[in-house]
């Protein structure tokens, strides 16, 4: 008889726990997508229910005020209280940026997961409210905006390391181009004389 009612307690449990997660990623699949190859991620989403909506090649996502290219992946998942958009952000060269828009749920949930690795630094960016959780070489960029209609949350997870150089790379590569042709617009001055 205890052990009907026990199983009965913990079906129940199992049953209300898994119906306000589901739709949701937390924070250890949303670290595994960010060193993960597309293929495994495809498979993944498309098991639990993800549906693919958008593919975009060589696209600019602005970082840190610097526009980087990369080919965008967008899936969906519709839930009544959980779900969303996730936005995987690729490219040969460079690290991923998993961008998860999610509902305020599942947002907190994953809120909770970071915060049993430590303690998280928030600050205010661009009208969002910014916490920023470090594991390893990964961020965790938790954003909360609102504006007049609705609340928006998001959840970017990259490795900021490895995004910087590619920064510099790039800035590099950039001021060489310019230094190139400014010597190019130079000499043809020059000759015209």
């Amino acid at each position: 008889m205890i052990k009907k009612i026990l199983l009965l307690l913990l079906i129940s449990i199992k049953i209300v726990y898994g119906q306000s997660q589901s739709g949701c990623l937390n924070k250890h699949q949303l670290l595994k997508m960010q060193s993960t190859d597309l293929d495994n991620i495809r498979n993944f989403l498309n098991n639990e229910g993800w549906v693919l909506e958008n593919v975009q090649s060589n696209q600019s996502y602005t970082f840190l005020d610097y526009e980087i290219d990369y080919d965008i992946v967008q899936w969906g998942k519709s839930s009544y209280d959980n779900g969303g958009k996730l936005f995987l952000y690729t490219s040969s060269e460079k690290p991923k940026i998993v961008n998860y828009q999610t509902s305020l749920t599942c947002f907190n949930n994953v809120i909770r997961e970071l915060m049993l690795t430590g303690k998280g630094q928030t600050s205010i960016v661009n009208n969002k409210l910014v916490t920023t959780f470090k594991i390893n070489l990964i961020n965790f960029e938790l954003r909360e905006y609102k504006n007049n209609y609705e609340s928006k949350n998001s959840i970017l997870v990259y490795n900021n390391q490895a995004l910087i150089q590619v920064l510099n790379r790039e800035k590099l590569k950039k001021k060489s181009i310019k230094n190139k042709q400014d010597k190019d617009d130079n000499e043809d001055e020059e000759s015209t004389y």
